[in-house]
Formats: C-alpha cells, sequence, structure tokens
C-alpha cells in the first residue's frame, strides 16, 4: 500500500514530459513531483521511468490480488467456518 504510490510517483516524476503536464492529486490539487529526479539527466530519467513503471504496475496488480484474498477470507469465515462475520460488518 506504501510501495505502489511512491513508484507512481517515481515513475511519474522520470516522466520526458513531465515539465509540460502538471500533476494534480485526484485533480483537486496540484502535486509536486521529486524534485532530485526531475534535474537528471534526460536519458537517466527515461530508463528510470522504464524501470518504475513495471514494479508500479506489479504492486497495483498485488493489491487487486490481495483485496480478492481477503474478501474470499471473509465469504470463507461466513460460508464455510460458520462464523457471523459479515453481520459484524455491515451496517
Amino acid at each position: 500500500m506504501i510501495g505502489l504510490p511512491l513508484s507512481g510517483w517515481l515513475h511519474d516524476s522520470a516522466w520526458k514530459d513531465a515539465a509540460t503536464h502538471p500533476m494534480r492529486l485526484f485533480n483537486l490539487f496540484p502535486w509536486p513531483r521529486i524534485g532530485y529526479v526531475t534535474r537528471l539527466d534526460p536519458a537517466l530519467k527515461e530508463s528510470l521511468h522504464d524501470r518504475f513503471g513495471a514494479p508500479h504496475a506489479w504492486l497495483g496488480y498485488a493489491l487487486y490480488a490481495m483485496l480478492l484474498m481477503h474478501v474470499g477470507g471473509a465469504l470463507k469465515h461466513q460460508w464455510i467456518d460458520r462464523k457471523s462475520v459479515l453481520k459484524r460488518m455491515v451496517p
């Protein structure tokens, strides 16, 4: 949960067109890019952009998988173990 936004922030900060496209958090207010990364050599920035894109995508997939496992575990406790976990979670 921490690695996904950090890798995305690094990925976006290393984007070659970052200077012409402002970054906004939840489209509500401007969000700064990582200054150290934006001042790097363009060739190195492109390499970092490629390197952080893949981990960002894989961490996103891992987060979806953990969500599915969490829901699956709650349903297993409800229907197989016969514990009333859904009654405690639903308002």
